[in-house]
């Protein structure tokens, strides 16, 4: 635990990675004591989240396939399942009530295909909401609406049309030329629009040509470069280090071409605002998750594993990075956020990757 030094063409920075101080210097400068001693010091601020996120899964049925499904291929409960309008109004009430003005994401499931319970929450709810589409039910109408209602509407796509073999209707043809018609339809209608990909060992290869895809072609300027999280069937891998080395052109790429990408615009925030990243994931007591019937839950897909589906925030707090020894002496610690599904022991294991 302590301070980091990291050398670069003649220039080192030393860096807190708990409170983000850092300092430049050319390879034979010495800094004064006092701003050693700033930037030693590793007492650092944390506030307790409350809950500003809800989720909402208005229907855990979908029109599409896809072969790496977190809903699918996770045997969530309640597949195939569609939330009530009564629901619906139930979580709107509350929401309107205890946290307005804050976010509601509306998922499934494709959302769309419960077109009534979704304009329901559009047109209802008091607060920033966003909405996660595979595209494939937009039409000019529902476009329309989602602009009047400032939506922010995430389109799935894995790159060009070549790259999407794992995303598939139900009746097995492929989804790739319906979700981009509906993209299009959203731009047209001046939506909010981004895209949400995700990277696995067969697009990885393809990330630079990927993301100018979705620039250059596509003209968006919001995106969600993911990898796969766990499935307990059919799980899906990536080459990290491949992933990584596309992560690092896309810094210098969209700082050139001012786009958003929320895995880097995300942890780098809190370097630039000096700010310890408790966590990366937001059930730690900022979100919560509504089912169909309207139960919530932290998270549909973790109570799908025996060992968390007894976790409440607490226990998920415990496994955050700041509270795990084998984390202390990472250079990342203060913007990693940390992986839930990672137990202690598999931190080690990460040691030095």
């Amino acid at each position: 635990m302590g301070i980091k030094t990291f050398r670069k063409n003649g220039k080192k920075i030393i860096y807190n990675p708990f409170s983000h101080e850092r300092i430049s210097l050319s390879e034979d400068e010495h800094p004064e004591a006092s701003i050693v001693r700033k930037i030693s010091d590793t007492n650092i601020s944390i506030k307790r989240p409350t809950l500003k996120k809800v989720r909402v899964e208005v229907t855990l049925n979908c029109n599409s396939d896809c072969d790496y499904c977190l809903v699918y291929k996770n045997d969530i409960g309640q597949l195939n399942r569609n939330m009530s309008l009564d629901t619906a109004k139930d979580i709107t009430t509350s929401f309107n009530k205890h946290i307005p003005g804050e976010s509601m994401m509306i998922i499934g499931g494709e959302p769309l295909s419960n077109i009534k319970v979704t304009e329901y929450l559009i047109d209802n709810v008091d607060g920033d909401i966003s909405l996660f589409t595979n595209g494939t039910l937009i039409d000019r109408r529902i476009a329309r609406k989602l602009k009047d209602r400032n939506v922010r509407v995430f389109v799935s796509l894995d790159g060009p049309e070549e790259f999407n073999l794992h995303r598939k209707m139900k009746n097995g043809r492929k989804s790739f030329e319906s979700s981009l018609r509906g993209y299009r339809i959203l731009k047209d209608a001046g939506c909010k629009t981004g895209i949400t990909c995700l990277m696995t060992d067969s697009n990885v290869h393809a990330f630079e040509e990927i993301t100018k895809y979705f620039v250059e072609d596509l003209e968006c300027k919001t995106l969600g470069i993911s990898i796969p999280h766990f499935t307990q069937k059919n799980p899906f891998s990536v080459d990290i280090l491949r992933y990584t080395e596309g992560m690092k052109w896309a810094l210098e790429y969209a700082k050139d071409r001012q786009i958003y990408i929320d895995q880097i615009a995300k942890p780098l925030s809190h370097l630039i605002e000096k700010t310890f990243r408790l966590y990366a994931c937001k059930i730690a007591g900022e979100q919560i998750t509504f089912y169909p019937d309207g139960r919530n839950t932290l998270c549909t897909k973790l109570d799908t594993l025996n060992e968390f589906k007894e976790y409440d925030s607490d226990d998920i707090m415990k496994l955050l990075p700041l509270y795990r020894d084998a984390c202390q002496d990472c250079e990342a610690i203060g913007i990693c956020g940390g992986c839930l599904l990672y137990t202690s022991d598999a931190a080690d294991e990460l040691d030095g990757v």
